[in-house]
């Protein structure tokens, strides 16, 4: 079965999909355990809620930042170790966000709008200087 989780670290932000399903509401905070729980916080009863919802071998495909993807590569790798059961699990990197790379597009954009920007205040050194330190 495929999952599909989009994770934003920043806001805790999750879109979550079992199937085609999206989980939401109570059921999502059957999984993580609230709308704020933070992906470094879950344990092992993550992937056991999983495992008991989807019933059969399961791709999770994630999209967020490496460090999450670790994380659940780890926390994969406890739970088969530990429990040993009668599916597969496989992490699959859909798209794993760099934080440079995030970074990097922001200086761009930034560029870009004092390039473009009608607006004076929007193109002063002071601003370029808070931007660029």
């Amino acid at each position: 079965m495929e999952v599909r989780l989009k994770y934003n670290p920043y806001t805790r932000k999750k879109d979550f999909v079992i199937g085609s399903k999206p989980i939401v509401g109570d059921e999502l905070s059957n999984f993580f355990g609230g709308d704020n729980t933070e992906i470094l916080n879950l344990t092992i009863d993550f992937l056991e809620a999983l495992y008991n919802y989807c019933n059969d071998d399961i791709d999770f495909k994630f999209t967020g930042i490496q460090r999450d993807f670790d994380f659940l590569e780890i926390l994969k790798d406890e739970y088969l170790k530990n429990n040993n059961p009668p599916i597969s699990i496989k992490l699959i990197p859909e798209k794993i966000v760099n934080i440079k790379d995030r970074f990097n597009e922001l200086k761009s954009l930034f560029t870009e709008m004092q390039n473009t920007t009608p607006f004076p205040d929007l193109k002063t050194e002071k601003l370029k200087k808070l931007f660029t330190n």
